[in-house]
């Protein structure tokens, strides 16, 4: 595939439809582009059949390489959202420095699921996010000096951490509204 200046670019490109594992690899670099919503990348209306995948992969081992922020000029916030997952099955966000955001750094929303992992979320109203229905599992993330939630699950979701640590944060986990974790 081409590569693209923006990761909004990349999940552009993505079919409607995905049956197979479609992996995106992002370069080094800090990423402030504006996709919809508010957010930077913004992945909706894609349905990911069995045996499919959406896996956005940054640097695993130093995520501080591939930072997407949402400040125009650090460090005040600008957007709402690094990673909105909308709707969307089985979408995996791997070794990204997510930080100033309004609202949370990495989203799954509205039945979406996903596990972020080796990812460090920071600055932000929350670090990571499940709402209205949505799941994951986050493994060996950082969520920290956010000003509310290291991870907030809400609104019947669920989420697993694994190996993760949520310091610095108002709280470091909460659950609400039927939620479980």
């Amino acid at each position: 595939a081409t590569a693209k200046k923006y990761i909004q670019s990349a999940v552009n490109l993505v079919p409607p439809i995905v049956n197979h594992a479609v992996t995106i690899n992002v370069s080094a670099g800090t990423y402030r582009d504006a996709g919809a919503t508010g957010s930077n990348v913004y992945i909706a209306n894609k349905h990911v059949g069995a045996g499919g995948s959406i896996t956005l992969i940054g640097d695993e081992t130093t995520p501080a390489n591939v930072r997407v922020t949402g400040a125009d000029v650090d460090p005040t916030p600008s957007r709402n959202f690094a990673f909105l997952i909308d709707n969307v099955k089985n979408v995996a966000i791997r070794g990204f420095l997510c930080n100033y955001y309004v609202s949370y750094a990495i989203s799954y929303a509205n039945y979406a699921s996903g596990s972020p992992r080796n990812c460090v979320c920071s600055s932000s109203y929350a670090g990571i996010a499940y709402n209205d229905y949505s799941s994951g599992q986050p493994n060996s993330c950082v969520s920290t000096n956010n000003t509310q939630f290291g991870l907030l699950v809400n609104s019947h979701s669920y989420a697993y951490p694994s190996s993760c640590t949520f310091n610095s944060n108002a709280y470091g986990l909460a659950c609400m509204y039927d939620s479980v974790s």
